[in-house]
């Protein structure tokens, strides 16, 4: 059901009757849902009013999680992944971890309150990945070494992942470990791991840690970036431009204590 504005004079009618209809007509779940409410079922009414109705409806102002499906066979990569390396100890130390972050001007996904009933807040949502909406960067972390932020413009392809990785990561990472050997972790998103990006990161003489589908969870450069949208969004206020945001996001990356990260790594070993 479309959600139009209502013509005429507002409507006149009982709480319950305006509950039914609200039940019935909701789509769109706003921060508030005042706006939505009015044009849903012809009723004008203040944020208060909104928000009492939306109550007495069963609803409540909450975050719904956010959602990520683990089929049996991921979840046995994942165990064979453990076991594999549950002895790598110092290994560890000499493991770099990257992934992307998608920032957005009004909040970070996974955030956002919105009025669910129970039933929806229990139920999680996938994550938005609108690519005009947001802004991309790479990052990579390890024991004593965070590079700086890469920023993509839109979706990362496997020729613009390629160059980054060539001229952004491999200089850094030679700088920083001379010629100590380490392992590259990346996930399994389709430009890292098609057969032309191996044969590239190869020729890189980079060697790549074999990395379970679906783990987020396993690679500790979330913490970083749990960190990270922390400090971007730490007024609560959303950026008006992208400039600001990319400048914050900046500046947030460079005031995290290397020591943190330290500790993540020292806590694998």
């Amino acid at each position: 059901m479309s959600v139009l504005e209502p013509q005429g004079s507002t409507l006149l009618k009982n709480e319950q009757q305006i509950i039914e209809e609200l039940d019935i007509s909701w789509e769109e779940k706003e921060y508030c849902q005042r706006k939505q409410l009015t044009y849903a079922i012809g009723l004008k009414c203040c944020k208060r009013t909104g928000q009492y109705l939306l109550k007495r409806s069963d609803r409540s102002y909450t975050i719904q999680k956010m959602k990520l499906y683990l089929s049996p066979a991921s979840m046995a990569k994942r165990k064979t992944f453990a076991r594999n390396h549950l002895a790598d100890g110092d290994l560890w130390n000499y493991t770099v971890f990257s992934d992307e972050k998608r920032f957005k001007l009004e909040g970070p996904d996974g955030c956002r309150k919105r009025w669910l009933t129970q039933e929806e807040a229990q139920q999680p949502v996938k994550q938005s990945k609108n690519p005009k909406a947001s802004i991309m960067v790479w990052g990579a972390v390890t024991k004593g070494f965070k590079p700086d932020l890469f920023f993509v413009k839109g979706i990362i392809e496997i020729e613009a992942y390629l160059n980054m990785i060539q001229k952004h990561f491999i200089p850094a990472s030679r700088k920083f470990f001379g010629r100590q050997k380490f392992r590259f972790q990346q996930d399994n998103a389709p430009p890292h791991v098609s057969q032309e990006a191996i044969k590239e990161l190869d020729k890189m003489k980079l060697e790549l840690l074999e990395w379970p589908p679906k783990s987020p969870d396993l690679n500790i450069i979330e913490n970083v970036w749990s960190e990270l949208t922390t400090g971007v969004y730490m007024s609560g206020q959303p950026y008006k431009n992208f400039e600001d945001l990319k400048e914050v996001i900046i500046k947030t990356w460079a005031e995290i204590p290397q020591e943190k990260i330290d500790n993540v790594v020292d806590s694998m070993i």
